[in-house]
């Protein structure tokens, strides 16, 4: 059997939650193209990875600045169940590809399995087999 992966290394666009979506819902259409079963977004690609905090500071559950931040990035997660979760359902199950991240975006289609901090949504057809 063969399975083709693809691995969708593309910047977020940044605490913008319908941005975002939209964004890897064109990714996933793009990766069912191109023959991908299975697509993979890097960790925390929703709501992004906040690589400019320092570490100092963001980790600081009092830090005033810190807080505000946190609170915008839970604020353009995607929620388990939701608007955007339907959206990026809607977007695998066309191609039936899965996808798949670890962090705060949930990956799509069918039913649900938790895997560490990721979240897997697998097509019907392929579940049991």
């Amino acid at each position: 059997m063969r399975l083709t992966v693809a691995v969708a290394q593309a910047t977020p666009v940044v605490l913008d939650l319908a941005g975002s979506v939209e964004k890897a819902c064109q990714w996933i259409a793009e990766a069912g193209r191109r023959g991908a079963r299975v697509v993979a977004f890097p960790e925390t690609w929703i709501p992004c990875y906040p690589l400019w905090c320092d570490p100092g500071t963001f980790g600081k559950w009092e830090h005033g600045p810190s807080k505000k931040l946190r609170a915008r990035l839970a604020r353009n997660s995607v929620a388990i169940p939701s608007p955007q979760l339907e959206k990026l359902c809607a977007a695998a199950r066309s191609p039936k590809i899965a996808a798949h991240t670890f962090g705060r975006l949930p990956v799509l289609w069918g039913s649900m399995a938790v895997a560490a901090a990721g979240v897997l949504l697998v097509p019907p057809s392929s579940q049991g087999k």
